[in-house]
């Protein structure tokens, strides 16, 4: 029987072009559209990019909502015939197919797909595993914010071989250098694993970075993701294969970006390439709420690298992979109960699904290497986040069967499990996984079927912990959300996390508390901060004398922890994670910056730690400067106001405006001077006036506060009528008189120094997207205003904002910025967006005529994020600087002038600590390979299977050795690891 259905799907592939002798549904050449769409506009349109597609026409669908959706009738058999599709969108993004019939909260028979951008893709739908609902079901292409093409849907008998339709990746026109502003941290390093030399920090807002042990930074790997996936920037679990440590698995996805996507990113190259495989019909995932300091929620079978399992917060508590990662299916035989509330995800939508109370759902997974049997592990533990009841389970048969682990107190939630070298289970716990009071630790002797309390002396909630790799007796643990005094060097101190360590697999701790010493590394800012929030810890297990420690602003490094008076180092070089929100370049001076919690900073040197403003109040959402006298700033955190008429060291605070924020999140915090607000400076009758909007308008509502001027220098302030849609406001840079706000949909311009505002409309809102709303104006020029305006593009104004209109050959533009052209009185324009080569950096030194590509698909880092802010220098031409959602600020440069720019490791250690305080790895080390050090070769003094490393990751030699094999002679000088018979030794060539 024929059905008529929607094209639902298991898997998404690429598949050749060749023709097929199949049913043809639509391939839009007589100009008629699908005709059933639901909250987009459909037409006909020329085909934007001839790869693989060769037709002429195709379908374009642009979304008025998250949610849009375009439907086309089917008839196929069922079972026994595929659909085809063709799709391209402008930039990377998902399409989600559904059943037409299914309750809308049913995502059952929904799947999510990854379309790469630029290009054809061919996805193919099979059907084979879904029940039908009905005889009259549907295709559905939706749920996306960006604007896609359709062609060619067919009907096939036979699934067409695979066949990549990917254009080869157009080279950048401008060869382009491209990193991080250096600050040093500034946000919540969520969680680190190592296995040998390979190390990953996980956090809550800024990707992944891996450890460089040669010159002791941390290098980004996640750059590669996207605008449309920036809500992969928060990943909740990484995982490193133990039998391959090339193989990474990093689990991402956050509530508020990205439509809630979860998916699992998949590297097989240590690092360097990813694969995005969509699981959101399958586990949700939240990397930036609470309880993120759990895990880990993914492992990898240690006796098979093919079996992966993992656990989300929502949906179905665990799933897995038998392939390596590519294809993942629910683990149906783990019980149900173990998420017994069901939710709203996210709570402002209606999509309900399953999961704990407090909405953390699965929090780690163990294998225990030692009970293999015909090639796979067959004992897996995994901790669920509820209380009073069964939150340990245990599978004894590879995960045919899970009983509850008895034993343990349920009123505290197992936040991390980890084996050690004994075979022993050592679980870490807490009465809540954040804000609770109480902690326990065990450790479950599994061959003696006993479970042991090992729980330092009235310990808080306890946190991260960590077992030397090579003796089962020394741990490290600490609280998580406690705040007592920790000691900095030079007499400071601030409230933090309690550190113990053990010697004697726990009978006995040793607090840390009053003993352990911080250090910045020259990372003057952090001074005065704690380590907090401590919910993971690492032990290097090339040094088991170091231990790393996440904290809320970082990761601390102690290399002798064993000591009884160590000294922590914090330890971010290279690792950046705050939340810029502004940002300006002043011709002839410094760079500065404002971002969220730690107030912003002063750029001497892009390549040197700066300094903080003083005085430092946390968030600050605003900065500006009047472009006639840059002495002359403003800035505008969410606690108060501060003014300078005498440059960067002279801030004053002033009054309030009327308005007042509450924050949603904070019940207990007072009301607010503003949210994440901005200003601008104007010049009066020989008087500087001020301009702020403590609160944007939020939804385009005119719910905002309005913008307030004051000519006493914040004495007083003023609301200036029918400004409540104001977003942003700036200055003109040559004209006094000017001034140009923005909100969504319109620009409202002043021609009288700010006491009144008309508003001239304007496209810079697209679909569901907020508005984008920071306009540039161009230094040196009088009345030129260039406005970002998404997928409509960018819209110029040259006549003070009286009239806009659009330039040609830009698709899209999320933000857009001028910096110092190549000669005096020109400017480069840059912006984040399409320019024809699909989503990236472009750069234009005509006034936006023509665009240079400036980036390609590895450097995206999620777009603008919450600043919203694209600048380029006015000082160094080339030089651009772009906000993210916690990556700090980017940079890019032209390579050919780039400075080069290198770490290198620092240690600090303690005086106090003697030769029976570290551990014996190095002599340990020395019997197995000698000499080490050495500034000749090396010697074997056992044989076996061996693989010699640098410390990136990178195999120098492999073999069998026997002993007495020497190597080595030619290394260059440096850090190398050994890996020999399932153990790794550090070796140091001199």
């Amino acid at each position: 029987m024929k059905l008529k259905h929607l094209i639902p799907f298991a898997f998404l592939t690429a598949f050749s072009f060749d023709a097929l002798a199949d049913t043809v549904v639509m391939d839009f050449e007589n100009d008629k559209t699908t005709g059933s769409g639901w909250n987009v506009t459909e037409s006909i349109v020329d085909n934007p990019v001839k790869c693989g597609n060769t037709s002429s026409k195709c379908e374009l669908v642009e979304p008025d909502v998250a949610w849009g959706m375009t439907g086309v009738w089917i008839e196929y058999k069922r079972g026994t015939e595929f659909i085809i599709a063709d799709i391209f969108m402008n930039k990377d993004g998902d399409i989600t197919m559904r059943d037409n019939m299914q309750n809308t909260d049913d995502t059952n028979n929904n799947v999510v797909v990854s379309i790469k951008g630029g290009v054809w893709n061919r996805v193919a739908f099979d059907t084979r595993s879904f029940e039908a609902i009905s005889d009259n079901q549907m295709i559905y292409f939706g749920r996306t914010s960006s604007p896609f093409y359709i062609d060619n849907i067919k009907v096939t008998s036979t699934m067409p071989a695979e066949y990549d339709c990917s254009k080869e990746e157009k080279k950048a026109d401008v060869d382009y250098t491209f990193g991080r502003v250096k600050i040093g941290g500034g946000g919540f390093v969520a969680g680190i694993v190592a296995e040998g030399s390979t190390m990953i920090a996980r956090t809550d807002v800024g990707g992944a970075y891996i450890r460089n042990h040669a010159d002791c930074s941390w290098t980004p790997i996640t750059d590669f993701i996207s605008e449309e996936d920036k809500g992969l920037y928060s990943i909740e679990a990484v995982a490193i294969d133990p039998s391959n440590h090339k193989n990474i698995y990093l689990l991402g996805g956050c509530q508020y970006f990205s439509g809630t996507k979860t998916a699992m990113m998949i590297s097989k190259d240590g690092g360097k390439n990813f694969d995005i495989v969509p699981v959101t019909e399958l586990i949700r995932v939240h990397g930036n709420g609470q309880g993120r300091n759990c895990g880990e929620r993914i492992a990898v079978d240690p006796n098979n690298s093919d079996i992966v399992y993992a656990g989300g917060r929502a949906g179905t508590p665990l799933i897995m992979s038998v392939d390596g990662g590519k294809k993942w299916s629910k683990v149906a035989s783990f019980p149900s109960e173990a998420y017994g509330t069901i939710v709203n995800w996210p709570s402002w939508e209606s999509t309900k699904v399953a999961t704990t109370a407090d909405e953390n759902g699965t929090t780690c997974v163990v294998f225990d290497k030692s009970s293999e049997k015909n090639g796979k592990t067959q004992r897996i533990f995994v901790g669920i986040s509820r209380t009073g009841a069964d939150n340990i389970y245990v599978s004894e048969d590879a995960g045919s069967t899970w009983s509850a682990l008895k034993g343990t107190d349920n009123g505290f939630v197992p936040c991390r499990m980890k084996m050690n070298s004994r075979g022993e289970l050592i679980i870490c716990c807490a009465d809540k996984c954040v804000g609770g009071t109480k902690g326990k630790m065990y450790k479950y002797d599994i061959a003696g079927d006993k479970i042991t309390d090992i729980t330092p002396s009235n310990a808080p909630a306890l946190g991260g912990f960590d077992i030397a790799p090579s003796n089962p007796d020394k741990m490290v643990v600490s609280t998580n959300n406690t705040w007592i005094p920790q000691k900095w060097d030079g007499g400071l101190s601030a409230n933090g996390d309690i550190v113990w360590t053990t010697l004697d697999g726990g009978k006995t701790w040793n607090s840390l508390q009053d003993k352990m010493t911080l250090y910045n590394s020259g990372v003057t800012w952090v001074k005065g901060y704690a380590l907090h929030w401590c919910g993971s810890i690492c032990i290097d297990p090339t040094d088991e004398n170091k231990a790393s420690f996440t904290s809320g602003n970082g990761i601390f490094t102690c290399d002798q922890i064993w000591c009884p008076e160590p000294k922590f180092y914090f330890d971010v070089n290279g690792l950046e994670e705050t939340v810029p929100l502004d940002i300006i370049s002043i011709p002839g001076r410094n760079t500065l910056s404002v971002i969220g919690d730690y107030t912003g900073f002063i750029h001497n040197d892009i390549h040197e730690f700066p300094a903080i403003h003083d005085p430092a109040p946390g968030t600050t959402g605003g900065i500006c400067y009047y472009p006639q006298n840059p002495d002359v700033m403003m800035r505008v955190a969410n606690t108060g106001f501060y003014i300078t008429t005498s440059g960067e060291t002279g801030w004053k605070q002033v009054s309030k405006t009327s308005a007042q924020y509450n924050n949603p999140y904070c019940g207990e915090c007072g009301p607010l001077a503003s949210n994440e607000g901005k200003c601008a400076i104007t010049k009066v009758d020989g008087k500087y006036r001020f301009f702020v909007i403590p609160i944007p308008d939020p939804d385009g509502n005119g719910s905002g506060s309005g913008i307030f001027y004051s000519d006493d220098e914040g004495k007083t302030w003023t609301l200036i009528d029918g400004t409540k849609k104001a977003i942003r406001i700036v200055t003109d840079p040559m004209n006094d008189s000017y001034l140009y706000a923005s909100g969504m949909g319109v620009v409202m311009v002043s021609d009288d120094y700010g006491k009144s505002f008309k508003d001239v409309a304007i496209q810079n809102t697209f679909g569901w997207q907020s508005a984008y709303t920071r306009l540039c104006v161009v230094p040196g020029h009088e009345g030129l205003i260039y406005a970002p305006c998404a997928g409509n593009g960018i819209m110029v104004s040259t006549d003070h904002g009286s009239t806009f209109k659009k330039l040609s050959g830009i698709e899209s533009c999320e933000a857009v910025g001028c910096g110092k052209g190549k000669k005096d009185g020109e400017y480069a324009l840059y912006i984040y967006g399409s320019a024809g080569d699909g989503n990236g950096f472009y750069r234009s030194l005509d006034e936006g005529k023509t665009w240079q590509l400036l980036s390609d698909s590895k450097h995206q880092f999620g777009g603008p994020g919450n600043g919203q802010f694209l600048e380029g220098d006015q000082n160094v031409f080339g030089r651009f600087y772009m906000s993210s959602i916690g990556l700090g600020i980017i940079y890019g440069e032209e390579t050919a002038t780039a400075i080069p720019h290198t770490w290198e490791c620092s240690s600090v250690v303690s005086d106090k600590c003697d030769a029976s305080d570290v551990d014996e790895v190095e002599s340990e080390n020395s019997m197995v390979v000698y000499p080490n050090p050495s500034n000749t070769e090396f010697t074997f003094t056992v044989g076996g299977d061996y693989e010699l490393v640098s410390a990136l990751g990178q195999t120098i030699e492999a073999g069998y050795a026997e002993t007495g094999h020497s190597f080595g002679a030619n290394l260059p000088s440096g850090i190398y690891f050994l890996k020999l018979n399932g153990k790794a030794y550090k070796v140091v060539k001199k």
